[in-house]
């Protein structure tokens, strides 16, 4: 055997080819992961605005009517009502409250509410959350 001092052009070629098939996984692996991580942030941030609007709703049922929530709604958070729905742009975000009666042994309302993403990749994405809520009595 001879002694050799350095690699020969086969072998750079060889490692060259090899570093690049392992990067092109990786950046595959780091592309995807963004992906994720971008739908995973548009998510959450539409699940904050909506849990944000129920917490706002619950804040008023605890004090005021259906009617009175509505009005506050329209004039604190400018909302536009028709109705028992309410609907109002928030940045990236169309926000659609929705309220329906529900007789039972005690009255109740269902509040839905939808929060869509209206720009961007993710536009028309849409999170929705629903939940029961005794406003009090009164116009």
């Amino acid at each position: 055997m001879r002694n050799r001092k350095g690699m020969t052009l086969v072998e750079v070629i060889v490692a060259m080819a090899l570093f690049a098939i392992v990067m092109v996984t990786l950046f595959t692996a780091f592309i995807i992961t963004n992906l994720m991580n971008n739908v995973s942030k548009e998510f959450s941030d539409a699940t904050y605005q909506a849990q944000s609007e129920m917490e706002v709703v619950f804040g008023y049922s605890r004090e005021e009517s259906l009617n009175q929530t509505l009005t506050n709604l329209q004039d604190l958070h400018g909302y536009s009502c028709s109705g028992t729905t309410c609907e109002k742009t928030d940045g990236i975000f169309d926000i659609v409250l929705s309220f329906t009666e529900h007789q039972t042994s005690i009255s109740v309302t269902i509040v839905v509410i939808e929060v869509e993403t209206n720009s961007g990749e993710y536009a028309g994405d849409r999170i929705k959350i629903e939940n029961y809520v005794r406003f009090q009595a009164g116009g």
